[in-house]
């Protein structure tokens, strides 16, 4: 990922991060989670969360998972995304929803899909389609708190 993109959407990162926050303290109790330094959310059970933020999976009805970053051509791949990971879950954010997927389900989907270069932002990944992910009952889904900002 390029990094003044990486900056550029930092703010954008976290501000989807408390809406998990806020999202999972409403379902589970207030102080449930707490923020910690990184990128990471952890909560008083030892889980992580990954949060990812798609505001663009509307158009394609996917979400996009990087497994390798590469900073300036195709062959310059450094595991990254889920590869990397330490998170037990992933949260992902698209325009309406808040979805949580185990990472294994996202591993299982990776492995039978493989994964291909994405030229805009120079990863490599693998696409979901948000449907499979609405009928898979490990997945669990809830409506966003705050709407998105155009």
């Amino acid at each position: 990922m390029n990094l003044s993109n990486w900056n550029k959407d930092l703010p954008k990162g976290e501000k989807g991060e408390l809406e998990v926050v806020f999202t999972l303290n409403g379902i589970l109790g207030f102080e449930a989670f707490e923020k910690v330094e990184g990128n990471e959310l952890t909560y008083d059970l030892k889980s992580i969360i990954e949060v990812k933020l798609q505001d663009k999976s509307e158009e394609y009805g996917t979400f996009c998972i990087e497994v390798a970053d590469c900073r300036l051509n195709k062959e310059d791949r450094r595991p990254s995304g889920l590869a990397t990971s330490e998170a037990n879950y992933w949260s992902i954010i698209d325009e309406t929803h808040i979805y949580f997927i185990p990472k294994h389900l996202l591993e299982a989907y990776w492995e039978r899909e493989g994964e291909r270069y994405f030229e805009e932002p120079m990863t490599w990944g693998f696409t979901i389609k948000k449907d499979e992910l609405k009928n898979n009952p490990e997945v669990k889904i809830f409506e966003r708190l705050c709407p998105k900002e155009n």
